[in-house]
């Protein structure tokens, strides 16, 4: 879990430089998936933090989609990375074409970016990425959980952490006492959970040496007076709700606007 801004693409690309796949691996690529709006950026980091031919990115969307991956991550060629999102996952998982594409081969290395799509564990798209074959799994989230510990459990469930990732054992020990109002027993199991499994890093962390991971500049408020016309101040004033409501009072008589029903003589 890495707040926004501190670099989870920037750690996740150090990870695929410094640990490669063992001599021999038939598919030595990682798998990415993001959100479709950040797919490029990606393969824009991948290119640009990288020493030229130390790593090889592409993208797999839209007509790049006819690649055979299988075939092309067990070649000579192979790419270290393999960019895609999440709704071409959904696409290829709900084809039923488990023999090829994303789901033909077995990835050395898995990341879900942005991994709280997949909170809801009954979903197509969480189950779409839980059938996803992978000997590492990552997920990156700044919030890894968004409405209920749930959310938090899907995660769990991809990473394949065992018996936490059976639902069986996630709802006996977390969501039954938590409903029970026993908070405290559910957030310690929580945390027993989680602390051999997340790197946290956030903005007022220190490094070895005590200084901050991430120097940031003084915040510096200007405060810029705009000088309105006479036409722009009368606007607000126009619009304003104490305004409009005597003006329809003004405008009207005290039945007019709301008039009460008239109901035909009595025969």
């Amino acid at each position: 879990m890495v707040e926004m801004g501190l670099g989870k693409t920037i750690e996740m690309l150090s990870l695929v430089h410094s640990v490669r796949a063992p001599k021999g691996t038939k598919n030595g690529s990682t798998l990415v998936i993001a959100p479709m709006s950040i797919i490029s950026q990606w393969k824009s980091e991948a290119d640009n933090s990288s020493n030229p031919g130390t790593l090889k990115a592409i993208i797999y969307y839209g007509s790049d989609k006819s690649l055979d991956l299988p075939s092309l991550c067990a070649s000579p060629a192979a790419p270290d990375v393999i960019v895609t999102s999440y709704g071409v996952v959904l696409s290829e998982w709900t084809s039923g074409k488990t023999s090829e594409g994303i789901f033909g081969t077995e990835w050395f290395r898995v990341i879900l970016d942005e991994a709280h799509y997949i909170k809801n564990r009954l979903s197509k798209t969480a189950r779409a990425c839980y059938e996803i074959k992978a000997g590492r799994r990552w997920v990156l989230t700044g919030t890894p959980i968004v409405n209920k510990l749930e959310d938090l459990y899907s995660l769990v469930h991809f990473l394949g952490v065992e018996p936490w990732s059976l639902y069986s054992y996630w709802r006996t020990f977390i969501t039954v006492p938590f409903e029970s109002k026993d908070y405290l027993r559910a957030l310690d199991v929580v945390q027993t959970i989680l602390e051999p499994l997340v790197l946290r890093r956030t903005k007022d962390m220190k490094d070895s040496e005590g200084n901050p991971i991430v120097s940031l500049p003084d915040k510096v408020i200007n405060k810029e007076y705009l000088e309105m016309s006479s036409a722009e101040r009368e606007v607000p004033h126009r619009i304003s709700p104490a305004n409009t409501r005597s003006t329809i009072t003004s405008s009207h008589e005290p039945n007019e606007l709301f008039p009460a029903p008239k109901h035909p003589a009595p025969s």
